[in-house]
């Protein structure tokens, strides 16, 4: 009995060394295969990363494309409204008919031929003594003064002239604002409408503005436009409106007139 025993006990131990081999095989199989995985992990989570930066990269430049295309085609909607707003403009500025509600003026301008390749267009006018009577725009429409109260557009384009006004003081000046619409005209100051300096809507043909001038004695010499700051020289002062400015007075007619922002004595008065 003792030696059955003793063989069973030796084919266990037996049957157990091999069955720890086995699994110290398999343990050791188990852990190459985890570790196999792992890196495979590692490398698929790097891959995966770089793709992800790389997606990320393409969807940003596809979003910079796109943000391109919408700026590109919003500046091309700007500027075909623009164009068209300035076609707007350019044409409505244009002399019309010379006819007014109390009839139809003379003819004060006539064309003459250019002989010098340096002139464009040459006109023979009436009665304009000063130096500022005259002023272009950038559509080539002529602003001048005629009979010295009169104002008169004149365009090579259509070849029409047009009585835009009568003041009833002396024009000493006039000015295009840089857009090529509005137009300023200033003058003799006389305690009457001369107390406003017009600011003339050309396309609607109408007054929008007038800048009034609160010392007595002084006469508009000279005007000039910065975008929408209108500068006025007079004998002794320097005068500056804003034409967004609310009107915050009256001209001696009644009409609302707006105030300088600014008034600089002129110190070198060489009049």
């Amino acid at each position: 009995t003792r030696d059955t025993l003793d063989k069973a006990l030796k084919e266990s131990t037996q049957s157990f060394s091999v069955k720890a081999k086995e699994l110290s095989e398999m343990e050791s199989q188990y852990n190459m295969e985890k570790r196999r995985l792992e890196d495979e992990l590692c490398a698929f989570r790097k891959a995966n990363k770089i793709l992800n930066e790389k997606l990320k990269k393409e969807e940003e430049k596809r979003a910079n494309r796109e943000e391109k295309e919408k700026q590109a085609n919003r500046k091309k909607e700007e500027e075909l409204k623009r164009k068209k707003e300035e076609e707007k403009v350019r044409n409505n500025v244009q002399p019309r008919n010379n006819t007014q509600w109390w009839g139809t003026s003379s003819t004060v301008f006539t064309p003459i031929t250019c002989t010098e390749s340096i002139c464009g267009l040459m006109v023979k006018a009436g009665k304009c003594c000063y130096h500022y009577g005259l002023d272009i725009n950038k559509f080539n429409v002529l602003a001048i003064v005629n009979d010295d109260k009169s104002l008169y557009l004149y365009s090579e384009t259509n070849k029409k002239e047009e009585k835009l006004c009568t003041c009833q003081s002396d024009i000493c000046c006039v000015a295009w604002n840089q857009g090529g619409a509005l137009l300023a005209i200033g003058g003799y100051h006389d305690n009457n409408t001369s107390n406003a300096i017009q600011v003339w809507d050309i396309p609607n043909r109408k007054i929008i503005k007038r800048l009034k001038i609160k010392d007595n004695d002084q006469d508009c010499r000279s005007l000039h436009w910065n975008e929408d700051t209108i500068t006025a020289g007079t004998d002794d002062y320097i005068y500056q409106w804003n034409i967004n400015d609310e009107e915050n007075d009256q001209d001696t007619q009644r009409n609302k007139a707006l105030l300088p922002r600014k008034t600089i004595r002129n110190e070198h008065n060489s009049w």
